[in-house]
């Protein structure tokens, strides 16, 4: 069983303050203008390099949405009979497989924010870690449910086969 993220999530975390970065640069003209500030860059002034940094502004803005789908579609969590297989990341992979045997804990975790995002976090432990192995973010309530059961389930099955 296979889950993805939202993409509304990865957008947030991985390409908003790129997108915004992107939108100053493509409405820096008009700030200028409305501002009718006397700025000390000259080069600032000459309609060539407002195209410049309009197209930069374009191009980073594009280069957030495409990140952030490539993000998307690159990171899941595949249930297996056996273990938790987690994957994330596009050029730089992470990759952790979890025995259901060494799982401690499982918590599901929700706030405002996330309620109304409509998002869930799931944190996983493990034996030996006083951290979290594995923190599970962006997923969206009808998943994190699902999956939730479908884990508490398995660890389960997990400990009554080791007794």
């Amino acid at each position: 069983m296979r889950f993805y993220f939202s993409y509304f999530y990865e957008f947030l975390k991985n390409g908003l303050l790129i997108s915004i970065i992107g939108l100053i640069l493509l409405m820096l003209p008009e700030i200028v203008q409305a501002l009718s500030v006397n700025l000390p860059f000259d080069f600032l002034y000459f309609e060539e390099n407002f195209l410049v940094l309009r197209g930069v502004g374009i191009l980073l803005i594009l280069f957030a949405f495409i990140y952030s789908y490539l993000k998307f579609k690159f990171s899941f969590l595949d249930i297996t009979p056996e273990y938790l297989y987690y994957e994330e990341g596009i050029i730089a992979k992470v990759r952790k497989k979890i025995p259901y045997k060494t799982i401690t804990d499982i918590q599901m975790k929700r706030s405002v924010l996330d309620t109304i995002m409509g998002w869930d976090s799931i944190y996983i432990n493990t034996a030996g870690r006083a951290d979290y192995e594995l923190i599970i973010k962006g997923i969206s309530i009808e998943h994190g449910d699902l999956m939730f059961e479908e884990l508490k389930k398995r660890i389960s099955a997990s400990n009554l086969s080791r007794e």
